[in-house]
């Protein structure tokens, strides 16, 4: 019977133990609010200022700005070393659609063209401007690395999980260059003399991709919380650039097929660049 009893003693030991080691202060449960931020060097911002804006993209003339997220996260303690977070993430941003075609640049565009109305057999180009909007959500698993003073959601962690994003565009300007008269009706477009680019900005487009981050958390008052970071994604449609379809699309003349695949292209670019380095800071609450 004292053996029993023993056996009993010790399991409740281990379990209190474990309990306790899974925690702080009592507490699994904490929210956390932040943004995350980086340089913006590959087209404007939702304002159309910084670098290659519409509709010039002289580099020499652009300004110096970053490219910025907001973010709510939900997370709750595994266990000693484990975390588990579900975080919704905002943006908008600025998406210059424009032929551009230098060998070095990462984001190359063929440009956005129409066969023209006014003279049969020529090609009118556009340049078109988009605020581009981002919903992402993640959802990932923090360790926390083995110190003695570790105790998730506290200290220096890694974390690693999948980000998923519906992005969607809204035209705010266009250029066209007609192809018989490069002034023509001053560059604006019109039903009249223009057909239209068959880009699809409408929709919704889905991407996903993986993530992994470097960080810190600390407390206040063993209550609240104070938060550093730097993270990654790379998404999965980057790698799927559309060139041969592009190019047949263009040789058969199907302009609107090619628009369309450009402007999808551009938005997969777009969206990797913003979310490809990020320096992150928060702050948050432990709730329960």
């Amino acid at each position: 019977m004292s053996r029993y009893c023993l056996l009993l003693i010790c399991f409740l030991c281990a379990r209190t133990a474990f309990s306790q080691a899974a925690e702080y202060q009592g507490k699994r449960f904490f929210a956390e609010v932040g943004t995350s931020f980086w340089i913006n060097v590959t087209n404007p911002r939702a304002n159309n200022i910084g670098f290659e804006r519409f509709p010039a993209y002289d580099r020499t003339a652009s300004k110096f700005t970053l490219q910025e997220h907001y973010f709510l996260s939900l997370s709750y303690v595994l266990s000693r070393k484990t975390a588990f977070s579900l975080e919704y993430e905002y943006s908008k941003t600025g998406l210059h659609i424009r032929e551009y075609l230098e060998l070095l640049n990462p984001a190359v565009d063929v440009g956005v063209v129409t066969a023209s109305r006014v003279i049969y057999g020529l090609i009118d180009r556009h340049q078109l401007f988009y605020q581009l909007y981002a919903h992402k959500t993640n959802f990932s698993f923090s360790h926390y690395f083995s110190t003695r003073v570790n105790v998730a959601p506290l200290g220096w962690y890694m974390k690693w999980g999948l980000d998923l994003v519906l992005a969607k565009g809204v035209l705010l300007d266009q250029k066209v260059n007609y192809g018989h008269d490069l002034d023509f009706n001053d560059n604006k477009p019109s039903e009249a003399f223009t057909n239209p680019t068959g880009i699809d900005a409408n929709r919704l487009i889905p991407m996903s991709g993986i993530h992994w981050g470097i960080g810190y958390r600390n407390t206040i008052a063993d209550r609240f919380i104070v938060h550093g970071a730097l993270q990654t994604t790379v998404f999965s449609q980057i790698f799927n650039s559309y060139r041969d379809d592009l190019s047949q699309a263009g040789r058969e003349e199907r302009y609107e097929d090619r628009n369309n695949l450009n402007y999808l292209n551009r938005v997969y670019q777009r969206v990797q660049a913003h979310y490809f380095f990020n320096i992150v800071v928060g702050i948050g609450v432990l709730i329960y």
